[in-house]
């Protein structure tokens, strides 16, 4: 996804390598908003809640 000058996946590791950030892909196409996820919990909401959609992005998350 291409955002101004800059090119964004759906999902990418931080860079503390610690978590993932993710496009929260609720907002679209009128905002474009980053969230960071660390825990397990905050993957399972993501999920759940559709801050990723799509059969290959939600299994990317969960693994």
């Amino acid at each position: 996804m291409n955002v101004g000058e800059r090119h964004y996946r759906t999902i990418w590791l931080s860079d503390d390598k610690r978590s993932v950030e993710i496009i929260d892909q609720r907002w679209l196409p009128h905002e474009f908003r980053i969230e960071t996820i660390g825990t397990v919990a905050g993957i399972a909401t993501a999920i759940r809640d559709m801050w990723v959609r799509g059969a290959p992005l939600i299994g990317v998350t969960a693994a």
